[in-house]
């Protein structure tokens, strides 16, 4: 029993030492020093949510830079290569049509720029080493690829259809 009625006496004495801490001040001095405290927790909550989200953005400008974009060229160059195929076949097979040639032949000349174009913005992005080792296989491929397509054109404007036809299959 007197073990609880000093652990009571205690109790009271640190609640009565609250109660003379702030008890002493003013409403109005309680109020502003809450208002205070609450704004510095504030700015500090501010000036972190801050500082992550520009490494955020940082890090997400990365990305899209030298991720995302690339993908999409590379993705643009094959199918730009594919339109070229479709378009040379038709070439081939357009029976010496010359208006058609012409158009063709511009239509595959603007796609053959565009791929340029895409391919030297992917040359200037932070290349990983797998893709430094294959772009230049890329670029011979494609330029193996246009020269042997030239030559079948070749042919099909000289009239041999179906010598072009063969051999650019």
């Amino acid at each position: 029993m007197l073990v609880y009625y000093v652990e009571i006496s205690k109790l009271k004495n640190i609640e009565s030492g609250r109660k003379v801490m702030f008890g002493n001040l003013k409403t109005a001095t309680k109020i502003t020093g809450i208002i205070v405290f609450m704004s510095i927790f504030m700015g500090i909550i501010g000036f972190i949510g801050y500082y992550y989200n520009n490494i955020s953005i940082s890090r997400l400008s990365d990305v899209y830079g030298n991720k995302l974009l690339p993908i999409k060229w590379i993705s643009a160059v094959a199918i730009n290569n594919l339109t070229i195929e479709h378009l040379t076949t038709e070439f081939i097979l357009s029976n010496n049509d010359k208006i058609k040639e012409e158009k063709l032949e511009e239509e595959i000349t603007k796609l053959k720029a565009q791929n340029d174009k895409l391919l030297s913005e992917y040359a200037e992005t932070n290349l990983d080493d797998v893709e430094k080792n294959i772009f230049p296989k890329l670029k011979d491929a494609i330029a193996s690829f246009r020269a042997e397509r030239q030559n079948a054109m070749n042919f099909a404007t000289k009239g041999k259809t179906k010598e072009a036809h063969e051999y650019y299959q």
